[in-house]
């Protein structure tokens, strides 16, 4: 019975500790992409990211996905006001506030990567619809050969 005192402790402690952060999933398509929350490498997803719950309260949570082929994706980790942890503290009578704060993230977040070409493509694509419709333009007689040649030279010039 004598050991039962110190064991009872350490898993309490260990109960304790572990309720002192808040963790999300991160998964990407395609898995396997190289996950960063705040510049730091966390790993490749589907990747679990856990950090202290009061960093949760004052921070905000920066991630970049990065993956050969594809166009990395940026954003921020979204938090939620937890309800069920308001209902917790009511019940124990703020104890449980001493270890969760009120927020925790939105649960798991979900990144699509996007190919390089796919992107190209689309601009390209958008590019040869308004040429197209210039020229249709032009050749109906609805603008002229000046205002022809600027529209296009500007369509060609980009953004």
């Amino acid at each position: 019975m004598r050991g039962v005192g110190p064991l009872w402790f350490a898993t309490l402690a260990t109960v304790l500790l572990a309720a002192c952060t808040e963790s999300v999933v991160v998964r990407t398509s395609p898995p396997g992409a190289l996950v960063r929350i705040n510049d730091v490498a966390i790993g490749t997803s589907p990747v679990l990211f856990t950090t202290p719950t009061k960093s949760l309260e004052r921070s905000t949570f920066h991630y970049r996905v990065e993956a050969d082929g594809y166009v990395p994706a940026e954003g921020e980790l979204k938090e939620r006001v937890s309800a069920g942890r308001i209902v917790g503290y009511v019940f124990t009578v703020g104890i449980l506030r001493a270890f969760r704060g009120v927020k925790t993230f939105r649960e798991p977040v979900e990144i699509t990567l996007q190919p390089v070409g796919a992107t190209a493509h689309a601009a390209s694509t958008a590019l040869e619809a308004r040429l197209n419709e210039l020229k249709s333009l032009h050749d109906r007689g609805v603008i002229s050969d000046e205002e022809y040649r600027q529209a296009r030279a500007a369509a060609l010039k980009g953004p």
